[in-house]
């Protein structure tokens, strides 16, 4: 691969260097003066663990439990997600290392420097992914504007730029690269019969399978890159024995190394890492997943609507192309909302699509390459993708600083936070999770309140409520949870409450609290949320509003379930109703 030649093109190295430069403002520096605390988060800290746990604590053997990503196994502890994302950092984190000593630093995994060399980690993995995408459209003998912009438009106007930019240590940009890898690879080996290029692409196959298993449906594009049956049995023809040998053995080398690190935790080679997660398959949200406003593809993600039109020209170049990949693009769809998290906990628009963008990037490029001598079209349409680029910039931003929620948003929190770009000017609030995978529930207590006021003043037809006037705090449960730590999946937890405002927005900052705490005192588990899912229009109207929430299994027993609402304001307003129904979850 002649990589100089072909990227060196200042349109790239423009984009390279706006990236950069949109990454050490947009990720590394903040108002407050503090580090992005988002560069290792979330399921991201579980792919890092295994650089900790393995290079700088060595207690790969002997982990801690840990309710979000390190699971029982026996009596042995398991990180429960795959190795593929920490093997793709793992350079980066080594060099961090070297650069700590050279300046003779103690090492820290979680320093900002560690932080800045994942960060640039993941733009390297990044750019080598465009650069595949680059070759495979070079390839495919597409017009090299129409390259451009699709690269521009994937890499700045889809949420791949906030999981390469603000969440380097999840893993959709490490897939992103090894799919258009994969993709770029076996599309030169059928073009050229080039055996190096098909030892590449089983390789990185294999890298795919150990980052997201289910993301190995990616090698259903052989056949369309083939081009069709005949074309397709030939090339598998000309392929020695000992060729398919070699793959075979590449393909397997990465899983190797997931099968020794599954063993060094459990002694086991194989195990289900995922406990009692999985996939819902004759329930798929596909609505919802696509569409919905909670985390809908084509909502937060316009650019990859746009770009499926892209299947219209594939439709007309070859029927047999056509169908092979709307097989793919199907299947994927029906895998992604199936998994019983549809949306995919804290996260930016449906973030398991991001993975395979290289297949965006095709058909949107495929899209401008027959629209190119259409001059009036082409530039309306470069002026709608320009501004598809802003819009993902500007909610990119709005995700870093929570204007808008990372996994409960509605329609009515889209429309009211839509352009807003100061935070707290728009409080929106709820929670609505969902249950654990096939999660059954026994109830364990159904509490309604009794609530009372001084002067016994109805409003609205209601007069039993208690007034929040001055005071900070008021309604609340304590409940005592003696067999915390028995539980198999934790609690299942659902609140009702009526509220009334008697000023405009006078609750907009009332919170809804819920803990658990030990018998020390410390906290077992916090969480809070605004009470009103979005600001009032009107005040002196009676509100109602439901949450649900999932608490995780206890450490230990005895632990206390506190849940209260909580008005640091001391402002005005009312609560008539305030219903609690906890559930056993096994």
């Amino acid at each position: 691969m002649n990589f100089l030649h072909r990227l060196l093109g200042y349109k790239y190295w423009l984009l390279g260097m706006l990236v950069i430069s949109l990454m050490t403002q947009f990720s590394w520096k903040r108002e407050n003066g503090e580090f992005n605390t988002q560069i290792i988060s979330s399921d991201g800290i579980g792919y890092y663990q295994y650089l900790e746990n393995y290079f700088f604590n060595g207690t790969i053997r002997n982990q801690e439990l840990n309710s979000g990503f390190m699971m029982p196994q026996g009596d042995r502890v398991v990180n429960k997600y795959f190795v593929g994302a920490a093997v793709c950092m793992a350079p980066f984190y080594k060099i961090s290392e070297l650069h700590s000593k050279l300046l003779s630093e103690t090492f820290d995994p979680y320093s900002p420097r560690t932080k800045k060399w994942i960060n640039l980690g993941s733009l390297f993995y990044l750019f080598l992914g465009c650069y595949f995408i680059y070759s495979w459209l070079k390839l495919q003998r597409i017009d090299e504007s129409a390259i451009f912009w699709s690269v521009l438009s994937v890499v700045l106007g889809s949420n791949l730029f906030l999981y390469s930019v603000l969440s380097p240590s999840m893993t959709h940009v490490y897939s992103f690269f090894a799919v258009a890898g994969f993709i770029y690879f076996t599309a030169e080996f059928v073009s050229s019969s080039r055996t190096k290029s098909l030892f590449t692409a089983c390789l990185l196959f294999g890298l795919i399978v150990i980052i997201r298993p289910i993301n190995g449906v990616v090698v259903l594009m052989f056949p369309f890159l083939a081009g069709g049956i005949t074309s397709l049995l030939a090339v598998l023809r000309r392929i020695k024995l000992n060729t398919y040998i070699i793959c075979l053995l590449l393909f397997i080398l990465p899983l190797l190394l997931q099968f020794y690190l599954w063993y060094l935790q459990t002694g086991e080679w194989f195990v289900w890492s995922y406990g009692k997660e999985g996939f819902n398959w004759l329930n798929p949200q596909i609505i919802e997943v696509l569409f919905g406003f909670r985390k809908g593809w084509f909502v937060y993600t316009p650019l990859a609507l746009l770009a499926l039109f892209g299947m219209v020209v594939v439709f007309k170049q070859s029927r047999f192309k056509f169908f092979s990949l709307t097989l793919l693009l199907c299947l994927i769809v029906y895998i992604v909302s199936s998994w019983w998290n549809w949306y995919y906990g804290s996260s930016f628009g449906q973030r398991a699509f991001v993975d395979f963008y290289a297949i965006v990037a095709f058909l949107l490029a495929l899209l401008l390459h027959q629209l190119k001598r259409r001059k009036l079209v082409i530039i309306t349409l470069k002026v709608f993708i320009v501004g598809l680029i802003g819009l993902n910039l500007f909610q990119s931003f709005q995700y870093k600083e929570n204007i808008i929620s990372s996994w409960d948003m509605t329609y009515n929190k889209y429309k009211l936070t839509f352009g807003v770009s100061a935070p707290n000017q728009v409080k929106i609030g709820g929670s609505r999770e969902i249950l654990p995978h096939k999660a059954q529930k026994e109830l364990l207590l159904d509490t309604v309140l009794s609530l009372g006021n001084e002067n016994q003043d109805k409003i609205e037809e209601v007069q039993r409520y208690f007034k929040y006037s001055q005071k900070e705090y008021g309604v609340s449960v304590n409940h005592k949870l003696q067999t915390c730590s028995k539980l198999s999946r934790g609690y299942y937890l659902e609140l009702e409450i009526n509220r009334l405002e008697i000023d405009l927005n006078s609750s907009e900052n009332a919170k809804m609290i819920v803990e658990l705490k030990n018998d020390e005192g410390g906290n077992e588990y916090y969480s809070w949320f605004f009470i009103n899912e979005v600001p009032s229009k009107v005040a002196g109207e009676w509100m109602n509003y439901n949450y649900q929430l999932h608490l995780p299994k206890c450490n230990s027993d005895n632990n206390q379930l506190i849940v209260y609402i909580r008005n640091e304001d001391k402002a005005n307003f009312l609560i008539s109703r305030f219903k609690l129904r906890l559930f056993n979850l096994y």
